[in-house]
């Protein structure tokens, strides 16, 4: 019979179980998440199953707690607190709200209700373009930048959703052909990324904004060239 191993946080040395940090300090401070005492695991059972567990368990008193001395009161947890996915998915479990104070955390809350209602989607991440010499900008209200990228796929992964590929538009008859070029290189960025954290990236929606009204013939040829420079180069 194998020997149990220990909860997250601690670490096995030379055959013994040893808590990363000072245990003298944690003992002395008020209020310290030092453990008391080292937890088993059972057979089977991973060091982040029993977090999760020990997790719920403390969520669900102290939220049934707050709601029976507040009836009246909806809790609303601020997501900035704490906005690592699977914290918020036990919040959302027990029915808490959600605080959003940011772009990110919003986008981060859509991903939760997708994971609650569609768990089997498959997601297309819609990037933000420069589109500011198209007749008519969608970037100010559709896409997500790409310092912010990176994050929400990780947190779709960690959600159990799959990202499938990015898409982007670079606004209604759009006056700059270079702006696909940049959009496609930043796409292939994000695919980058996405294979990085083990998404399965095999879609690119590269929008509309071609030119169509009369006598645009040869801004057409120039845009369609455009785009099949930046495929060839970032998608071969």
């Amino acid at each position: 019979m194998s020997e149990p191993r220990l909860a997250e946080g601690l670490v096995g040395v030379s055959g013994m179980s040893t808590p990363v940090g000072n245990p003298k300090e944690s003992e002395e401070s008020p209020g310290s998440m030092w453990p008391k005492d080292l937890i088993n695991l059972e057979a089977g059972e991973t060091a982040w199953q029993v977090v999760l567990k020990k997790i719920r368990e403390l969520s669900d008193s102290r939220h049934q707690v707050f709601r029976q001395a507040l009836p009246r009161v909806l809790p609303f947890y601020v997501v900035k607190c704490n906005s690592r996915p699977w914290v918020l998915r036990v919040l959302a479990t027990l029915g808490t709200s959600f605080d959003c104070a940011s772009q990110v955390e919003l986008e981060q809350e859509e991903l939760i209700k997708v994971a609650q209602h569609h768990p089997g989607a498959r997601l297309v991440l819609r990037l933000w373009t420069q589109d500011s010499e198209s007749i008519l900008p969608l970037s100010a209200k559709f896409g997500a930048s790409l310092g912010v990228c990176e994050h929400m796929l990780k947190s779709a992964r960690d959600l159990g959703l799959a990202v499938v590929g990015t898409s982007f538009h670079v606004g209604s008859r759009c006056q700059a052909p270079h702006s696909f070029t940049q959009a496609i290189t930043n796409c292939w960025r994000v695919f980058e990324m996405g294979c990085g954290v083990r998404h399965d990236m095999s879609l690119l929606d590269i929008g509309g904004g071609f030119p169509g009204e009369e006598g645009s013939d040869s801004k057409f040829e120039e845009t369609v060239g455009v785009i099949n420079t930046a495929l060839a180069q970032d998608f071969p």
